[in-house]
């Protein structure tokens, strides 16, 4: 185990538990209980603890976002050496602890998604973005979407293909949990249950230019969403209710991590304040609310921590059972 970090933060372990190819890595022991002094701190949570997690293109720094928000140390790109290519295979996870307004320190489990449109996945990304799409929507309190600034208003640049996935993918889940065994859809009630009826999807926009005003860009965002969320409907989706009633939505703006490094650091820490200790801390940059949006006394899960990953990996394949019996595919997500 490791601790350390940044923002007040004890990380312990960054590790894969779901291979590119859609394999759970089981890991004796089950998980936080294998992460000494560290470990115990978090398995003293019980079940006051939050999930949060980033999907988004590979490439888009969706890795360092998690590192500088969470102090976890998941394997970014170093164009320098590798150029554009992937470096998150399949879902990694961190177990970790922020402190909040209270002083006192909140559990998080953090999850790190490979990107979407890549090169290396080719004709089975589809496959396993739903999987993982619809894995993140059941099991995250938080969902980060990644986002560039200048490919805003580009329906497959800005990711709302993406956006629309996980549209589809929240009716889907609202119409039916995935029901592939008794215990599978008794895994997803447990963790959809203690989330509650809304997940917070919070829109990072990466590298927004100093004069660009956070209105317009939400202005943006919000016309761009609605239309995805109209494109995402199907004939069954009348009774599945309206966006509101599946998100909270959140807009954060960031300025460029390389050209402006202290403004980035500035802004990425207010943010991080604004989810531990409410939106003003965070005015001018982002649209969070006044109150905390990840507060773990009041998000007590069905699962105990030291049993998340346990349950999560039937989640999972229960999930990729889902999928695979609606496309008809056999690999990339079992």
């Amino acid at each position: 185990g490791r601790e350390g970090g940044c923002g007040g933060a004890s990380v312990v372990m960054e590790r894969q538990v779901v291979t590119s190819g859609g394999k759970w890595v089981a890991r004796a022991g089950g998980g936080a209980e294998r992460c000494g002094e560290a470990g115990r701190e978090l398995r003293a949570a019980g079940a006051q603890y939050a999930v949060v997690g980033v999907i988004g293109c590979q490439s888009g720094g969706k890795s360092t976002l998690l590192n500088e928000l969470f102090g976890t140390r998941f394997p970014v790109l170093d164009t320098k050496v590798h150029g554009r290519r992937q470096t998150t295979q399949g879902i990694w996870l961190a177990y970790a602890e922020a402190a909040g307004r209270d002083r006192a320190q909140h559990p998080l489990v953090v999850l790190d998604v490979e990107g979407t449109d890549s090169r290396e996945r080719g004709e089975g990304a589809r496959t396993f973005e739903s999987c993982s799409t619809l894995f993140v929507l059941t099991i995250c309190d938080v969902i980060f979407l990644n986002i560039w600034f200048h490919d805003l208003g580009r329906y497959q640049a800005s990711n709302f293909e993406l956006l629309q996935l996980v549209f589809a993918e929240a009716r889907a889940l609202r119409r039916s949990k995935p029901t592939s065994s008794a215990g599978s859809a008794a895994t997803a009630n447990a963790f959809d249950k203690s989330r509650g009826e809304r997940a917070n999807l919070v829109i990072v926009v990466r590298d927004v230019e100093n004069d660009v005003d956070l209105a317009e860009i939400r202005t943006a965002v919000t016309t761009d969403i609605a239309h995805v969320w109209r494109r995402s409907q199907s004939p069954s989706d009348a009774s599945t209710g309206a966006l509101e009633d599946h998100f909270d939505l959140h807009l954060v703006v960031l300025p460029h991590k390389i050209y402006c490094e202290h403004e980035f650091e500035q802004s990425v820490r207010k943010v991080r304040d604004a989810m531990f200790f409410g939106g003003e801390k965070a005015s001018g940059i982002s649209t969070l609310p006044p109150n905390p949006i990840v507060q773990t006394r009041d998000c007590c899960k069905i699962v105990p921590l030291d049993a998340f990953e346990r349950i999560a990996s039937m989640l999972w394949t229960a999930v990729a059972d889902q999928i695979k019996g609606c496309d008809g595919t056999q690999d990339e997500c079992s």
